[in-house]
């Protein structure tokens, strides 16, 4: 019988040790000074992957987040063009 295992671990701004603690703080320091967000990311997998498949994952997964972005960010838009839709509408009948 063939068997195949595997086993991965991802985690982002982990802040276990010292020097992922001090990692934080400057991201955050950045964040505050430029308001951008920043983020660290550990891939670790067995089998091990090649530092081009992580990127290619992480790239993946930064494209869902940016289409997530763009639904959320038109609902609310749609949702506030609603709102002053209704607004004027009331104000017109009273």
């Amino acid at each position: 019988m063939i068997e195949a295992t595997f086993e991965w671990a991802f985690r982002c701004n982990e802040r276990r040790t010292l020097r992922q603690r001090l990692g934080h703080g400057l991201r955050m320091l950045a964040a505050k000074i430029d308001g951008r967000l920043s983020l660290a990311i550990d891939i670790e997998t067995k089998p091990a992957l090649s530092t081009t498949e992580k990127v290619e994952c992480v790239a993946f997964g930064l494209g869902q987040i940016k289409r997530a972005v763009e639904v959320t960010t038109r609902t609310k838009a749609e949702e506030l063009i609603l709102d002053c839709v209704m607004k004027a509408r009331c104000d017109a009948h009273h």
